[in-house]
């Protein structure tokens, strides 16, 4: 499979999962796996069918763009894992805890395959057409449990997608413990709107792009946090707000725009 062609499937994959925006991270994981899978499917079919025409090819595919894409699925496995237990912790100290424990732990695989990590980020070569190559797979190399087939594995293909995806996690694991270290400071100011009102509000803003690339739960976050709101399933609100079948499913928007004018109005006669 030519290097080209494959990206071109791994750009459309990313911007299947970056449409998903706005979701919270459970959600999102459930489906990104979904999609990867979908295309990991077609992925191994075609190199089944077709193979490779030389060992170099083999060695590129198993070594750079295999993991591409797996490192993906493990990153999004893994993520659902996290975020599933993690909503069984409440307060920050425990989930902060919790997050903790999972780094230590993707940082003890880093470590005990220190040599793997080394090989990779010196650029090696010397042992590609051993490692790479399937004809290599030893039998009790660790069998992964979204690929049995030995036939689309070879002896390091799996740590190096391991590697790739764990690297993403931390990152996350890190974001997301940072988040939690920042000293919560109560806001004077305090929302006396409709919580619909304000799901509306913040889903619009997300739509708008007007904070970048901010997620639903980023903004949410923030309202909460200060302007002295708990909106509850948010998720669940704009569902109902969607699914509503009236002639404005964003009302409050409209009432918004309604106040704005008729300030307007009295500004200039008054």
């Amino acid at each position: 499979m030519r290097r080209r062609y494959f990206m071109m499937i791994v750009s459309e994959l990313e911007k299947e999962i970056y449409s998903l925006k706005g979701i919270n991270t459970l959600n999102l994981s459930v489906m990104a796996i979904e999609i990867i899978n979908n295309v990991a499917k077609k992925v191994k079919e075609y190199i089944c069918c077709n193979g490779f025409k030389d060992i170099e090819e083999e060695i590129l595919f198993f070594k750079e763009l295999k993991p591409i894409l797996y490192s993906k699925l493990i990153y999004y496995t893994e993520l659902k894992e996290i975020e599933s237990k993690r909503v069984s912790f409440v307060g920050n100290e425990y989930v902060r805890v919790y997050l903790l424990e999972h780094t230590q732990r993707l940082m003890d695989y880093l470590n005990d395959n220190i040599y793997t990590y080394q090989y990779l980020k010196l650029g090696s070569t010397f042992l590609d057409a051993a490692l790479f190559t399937r004809k290599n797979v030893l039998e009790s190399s660790r069998v992964r449990d979204y690929d049995l087939d030995v036939s689309f594995m070879t002896v390091w293909d799996d740590k190096v997608s391991r590697i790739r995806a764990y690297e993403m996690l931390l990152a996350y694991l890190n974001s997301e413990i940072s988040r939690l270290d920042k000293p919560y400071t109560p806001s004077e100011l305090t929302w006396h709107g409709s919580k619909r009102g304000l799901v509306q509000l913040i889903y619009a803003l997300v739509a708008k792009e007007c904070f970048g690339d901010a997620t639903i739960k980023d903004l949410a976050d923030f309202f909460q946090l200060h302007f002295n709101v708990d909106l509850g399933d948010y998720y669940g609100v704009y569902k109902e707000i969607k699914e509503r079948v009236v002639k404005n499913r964003a009302s409050f928007l409209s009432d918004l725009a309604e106040a704005l004018l008729k300030r307007m109005d009295e500004d200039e006669n008054s």
